[in-house]
């Protein structure tokens, strides 16, 4: 028979005197004294843990709930132009074409618009055809450049210039890459590193 007497905070134990008593009266001495001291910490039990975790996921998703919906991507293929470009240094002085792959700046720096080749213009033209498809090239790029409110030039990653001495390069106006829209039209070629043959 176990006898308790707790005195003060305190726990004596009695009638524990068969084999090992002294071992099981050491665990219920610390097992007692424990659960009377209001002051110590008790151990989270596996339900409180649930129950924490469950109030954390509760919180965050009813803040996401609060939070205002974040505005919706654009879809780049439905905006304006053939292809877009990545931006790129902007052009501000006056532009003069040249010809339909062609421009040349106020300041007297001339660019040619690397990724495309156009037909041609008289008389370096090969045949009829080519110096109509020329002269319409080089019109429908006057248009672009007359219309523009935003002028980039995007330098080649290869080749800075060509043999001509012109800075290679892309050039983009209000967003739409002008050698893409030039092929679109079916004024253009994408240059294949040679000229491009327009004569039938």
């Amino acid at each position: 028979m176990v006898v308790m007497a707790m005195r003060s905070g305190e726990v004596q134990l009695s009638g524990l005197e068969s084999p090992g008593s002294a071992r099981r009266q050491r665990v219920l001495k610390r097992w007692f004294s424990h659960s009377s001291n209001s002051d110590t910490p008790r151990r989270t039990g596996p339900l409180s843990l649930v129950v924490s975790c469950a109030l954390v996921f509760v919180g965050v998703f009813a803040a996401g709930l609060a939070l205002p919906a974040l505005p919706a991507l654009p879809d780049l293929r439905a905006l304006p132009g053939p292809v877009l470009s990545v931006p790129g240094r902007p052009i501000l002085e006056a532009i003069t074409v040249v010809d339909g792959d062609t421009v040349r700046l106020s300041g007297g720096e001339k660019i040619r618009i690397s990724n495309i080749d156009t037909p041609e213009t008289p008389p370096r033209s090969s045949c009829s055809e080519e110096a109509r498809l020329a002269q319409a090239a080089t019109a429908n790029l006057r248009s672009m450049v007359a219309r523009a409110r935003d002028v980039r030039f995007v330098p080649d990653w290869d080749r800075e210039r060509d043999v001509y001495g012109r800075l290679l390069g892309r050039v983009v106006i209000d967003g739409v890459d002008v050698g893409e829209a030039q092929i679109a039209a079916g004024l253009a070629q994408r240059w294949q590193g040679h000229r491009a043959w327009w004569c039938g």
